[in-house]
């Protein structure tokens, strides 16, 4: 039978990224920690290290987890919880462990070098992510997107326009003026909370997302670099863009078995011979990505069943495409993905 479903990208993020989320989704009630351990137990285990030794911090600040698990609580966030919780997130800081990707920026010269190197290594945050800088006479204009849009709900984005200005004020130890600011969706009702935050120039229903900032707005000191620690980290960034790119090899690989055929490679026995790999050695290297068979697994069954139900697959089609004996089974993980917090 033909898979009629787009193959998914199934690439890396970064950690710490998926535990704040996770943890604040937990914060404001809107899922539980024991849907977190049943929905992503990888996600789960590394969230109760949050806050622990310093060695434990430099670990969980280079951590990677697979990008369907920062989709799926957005997708949860947007589900079960309120219109402004992108907003709310991305005005909320959670400064007890940072990336390494903030980590470095933090000690840039000004605002400028920070930002442009946020955005040159956002691969390090999430590779779905995408800002694009140009020049307007004396004003920068910063357009952000994400490269799958379809896969992240709108407040995902609300989330990082906000958390942009939010770490530039926090970076500068003063509030970042903005010249304007567009944004792609309609004016929610809480349109006001956007003006008193980005300042009155704020226009929806525009064709691009996009912060504009006065040249000399830029050129603000960041308060705490150290240039020391600058080149510290700096080394380190080099390595992780570079080890990116044996993260995705591996796990796209196995994705794309999943993906090409759940009825088969659903057992990890098929999965760990079509790589050439013994199970021990096929469980080893999916944990030493922070992720499990399971995770996988679960996150391509719940985006197929999505993809498949808007193309108006049968029933019947889909409890086949993903590796379900019976439709019953299908109702099943269905309607635990809809109720479960």
């Amino acid at each position: 039978m033909e898979n009629r479903l787009s193959r998914l990208n199934c690439s890396s993020v970064s950690g710490i990224a998926v535990i704040h989320l996770a943890d604040q989704l937990i914060q404001q009630g809107i899922i539980s920690r024991s849907w977190l351990h049943t929905h992503q137990p990888s996600t789960a285990n590394a969230l109760k290290t949050l806050g622990k030794s310093v060695s434990v911090q430099a670990s969980l600040a280079e951590l990677r987890l697979p990008e369907q698990s920062i989709i799926e609580l957005w997708r949860a966030a947007d589900e079960f919880s309120y219109d402004a919780i992108g907003f709310d997130i991305g005005s909320n800081l959670d400064l007890r462990t940072r990336g390494i990707l903030v980590n470095w920026i933090s000690h840039s010269v000004n605002l400028d070098q920070a930002f442009e190197r946020f955005r040159n290594h956002i691969a390090l945050l999430n590779p779905s992510e995408f800002w694009s800088a140009t020049e307007q006479g004396e004003v920068n204009l910063y357009t952000f997107c994400f490269t799958n849009p379809e896969r992240y709900p709108r407040a995902a984005l609300e989330r990082s326009m906000v958390a942009a200005l939010t770490w530039a004020n926090y970076l500068t130890g003063k509030q970042v003026k903005v010249k304007y600011c567009k944004f792609q969706f309609e004016e929610p009702a809480y349109s006001v909370r956007y003006r008193d935050f980005f300042g009155q120039n704020v226009l929806f229903n525009q064709a691009n997302n996009v912060i504009a900032i006065d040249k000399a707005e830029m050129n603000a000191p960041l308060v705490n670099a150290n240039p020391v620690v600058e080149k510290l980290v700096e080394t380190r960034v080099v390595e992780l863009m570079k080890s990116l790119a044996t993260y995705h090899p591996f796990i796209e690989s196995v994705n794309k078995l999943l993906v090409g055929n759940l009825t088969k490679f659903k057992h990890a026995s098929a999965l760990s011979e079509h790589l050439n790999m013994s199970r021990a050695t096929l469980f080893r290297k999916l944990k030493s990505h922070g992720v499990t068979l399971q995770e996988l697994l679960e996150a391509t069954r719940k985006l197929q069943y999505e993809s498949a139900k808007n193309q108006g697959i049968s029933t019947q089609e889909i409890t086949q495409i993903l590796g379900y004996s019976e439709p019953s089974a299908l109702y099943k993980a269905v309607k635990r993905w809809k109720t479960d917090k």
